[in-house]
């Protein structure tokens, strides 16, 4: 079998597995997110309706807040409540009592937006909005035959919702009304009920999609409303105790179909809405997905073949001109565009050729790195080795003459710190040491230059904890120490005092050295700066001989040796402080 049927074949027959279970996948996933699409959309029909009844409800508690608020109304519901008597004034004040209230209730916006309101109390007084034609209301109603009251007694002025009843009141016409009940303050002062018919309330959950089903149940277990079958009731009283915000597919016994559920709680009404939909209908509506994406899939196989047998073509056709080209490539053209004839030769000649041109390359490149990293390595050795002799003699000329003078034990922990000195600088073992080496042998320098100048001499070495593990090369911070000594107070007299210190700041390491010698002379700093970006240009080209653009000691040197380590990551700063001079040393935190 040829190398290209091979590709064709292999490549179609995971084209055909993977679009069979990306396809699979795919519908899943998709008639999941119709689901979820389709729940939120039953969500947010709960959410409408839970706003229309809370505005409902919320209009309804408005007009009885109104009604005991109004003061006539207030004086007209006391005056009911005194003793009756035969006493004529007493008879007009009660009469003009009923009056004052009666015109109250039947004012325009009651009469328009309610189907009764009512004041009522246990002494028989029964007044009414709407009271004419088939809305007459009995007049002889007892309250003992209103089985609700007791709902309304212990609720301490608080508005209660009654639910779907009919109506106590009419004389012609019972009819099924809903209705928000409160309890007047004060010693048994009568009752406001606020009551629209159910037709008010279907107008509340009216729904532009027929095929949902919408059913309200109260906290107590009553269903307050619904427009699907009374059979259904039971499971919803049943199904509204385990409702969970994670489900949202519950079966439905009553029924035999899975219905999607989704629901809100209205505080208002302290009822649960539930709104349902079959899922049979769900999955009628969401049935093209699946054709739509077998489509969808096929199409994306036949380009996919399309494209592989194009491409298999080309990559199959011998290639013996280009496994020559790469035998013959080296360092020196691995540049040059290669150009190859399509002809017919196999893959395995190609394989090894290329093979032996990754393994050329690989030498080139390791000889080239190796000669790169000698290059660098001599370059800091070099650097390294420019330590400046002077301070030597000056320690050894003190020791001298101390020992000369004193002839006390002083000149043994003297020879005993130079030796240690000589001991770290002159090793080649390690060409960088750690902050903490540093510091030790900066202090072995400190106490060399105590003896020579004595209280003249003052310093404070400051290093956290965290810094004393960071790499620098060997005698930096002696070399800067001893930059602040030998320039910075020559035309200064007085106490020189030094200062180091040491700290971590986010993922950088800082090292800063201050004296309160003369500082940098505007000439000199200039002129340290553009020599810094110089030995900055010529290590970055690798071409120049660093010790002729360097030469000599001093900061400079110090400041080649640090981007010799750190690169771009280096941080150094010179500048003059109100008295004195600063070094700002630092770089990138390792470890």
């Amino acid at each position: 079998m040829h190398f290209q049927t091979k590709i064709i074949c292999m490549y179609s027959a995971f084209i055909l597995v993977i679009a069979i279970i990306l396809g699979s996948l795919y519908n899943h996933y998709s008639i999941k997110q119709y689901e979820q699409v389709e729940y939120k959309n039953l969500k947010l029909v709960a959410e409408q309706l839970e706003q229309n009844l809370n505005e409902s409800l919320k209009q309804m508690i408005l007009i009885t807040d109104y009604i005991l608020s109004d003061i006539e109304i207030i004086q007209g519901i006391r005056a009911l409540n005194v003793e009756e008597s035969d006493n004529e004034a007493a008879l007009n004040y009660r009469n003009d009592a009923l009056v004052a209230i009666r015109l109250k209730l039947n004012m325009d916006y009651i009469r328009k937006h309610f189907y009764r309101v009512v004041f009522f109390n246990q002494r028989g007084d029964i007044i009414a909005s709407n009271n004419e034609g088939n809305r007459i209301i009995n007049p002889s109603q007892s309250t003992s035959d209103i089985t609700w009251l007791k709902q309304v007694e212990n609720t301490k002025g608080n508005p209660v919702i009654i639910d779907q009843h009919k109506d106590n009141w009419g004389l012609k016409s019972n009819v099924e009304v809903f209705s928000l009940v409160k309890k007047v303050q004060g010693s048994q002062l009568g009752y406001i009920e606020v009551q629209k018919q159910i037709e008010d309330l279907k107008q509340i959950f009216q729904i532009a999609r027929e095929n949902l089903g919408v059913v309200v149940i109260r906290d107590n277990g009553n269903i307050f409303y619904s427009n699907l079958p009374r059979d259904y009731d039971a499971f919803y009283q049943q199904i509204v105790r385990k409702l969970k915000k994670d489900k949202f597919i519950y079966a439905n016994p009553e029924s035999g179909n899975k219905e999607m559920i989704a629901f809100v709680y209205c505080e208002e009404a302290q009822s649960t809405i539930l709104v349902t939909e079959d899922i049979s209908e769900i999955k009628e509506a969401s049935a093209y997905i699946t054709p739509t994406i077998i489509l969808i899939a096929l199409c994306l196989v036949a380009v996919s073949l399309t494209y592989i047998v194009i491409v298999s073509r080309h990559l199959t056709k011998p290639i013996r001109r280009l496994r020559e080209q790469m035998e013959n490539t080296g360092l020196e053209n691995l540049k040059d565009e290669i150009s190859v004839e399509q002809s017919n030769d196999e893959i395995l000649a190609l394989q090894k050729s290329y093979q032996k041109v990754l393994t050329r390359l690989d030498e080139a490149i390791t000889k080239e790195k190796k000669q790169s990293l000698l290059q660098v390595q001599a370059q800091f050795d070099l650097l390294q080795a420019q330590v400046n002799p002077h301070f030597l003699y000056n320690v050894l000329n003190v020791i001298s003459n101390r020992g000369i003078i004193c002839g006390d034990e002083v000149i043994c922990e003297m020879c005993g710190s130079l030796a240690d000195m000589l001991r770290y600088s002159t090793s080649n073992k390690n060409r960088q040491a750690t902050l903490q080496e540093e510091i030790k042998y900066l202090e072995q320098y400190f106490y060399l230059l105590k003896s020579r100048y004595d209280y003249k001499l003052s310093y404070v070495i400051d290093i956290q904890p965290e810094v004393k593990n960071q790499i620098v090369p060997k005698i930096v911070l002696q070399q800067i120490v001893e930059n602040c000594i030998n320039h910075g107070f020559e035309n200064r007299v007085g106490c020189m005092e030094v200062k180091v210190k040491a700290w971590q700041e986010g993922d950088y390491w800082y090292v800063c050295i201050v004296d309160n010698g003369e500082g940098f002379k505007r000439d000199i700093l200039a002129q340290l700066e553009e020599k810094m970006e110089e030995v900055k240009k010529c290590l970055e080209s690798h071409t120049s001989n660093i010790q002729l653009e360097i030469g000599g000691m001093g900061l400079i040197n110090t400041y080649a040796r640090l981007y010799l380590l750190y690169g771009e990551q280096l941080v150094f700063e010179l500048k003059n402080k109100t008295s004195g001079a600063q070094v700002l040393i630092g770089a990138k935190r390792i470890g």
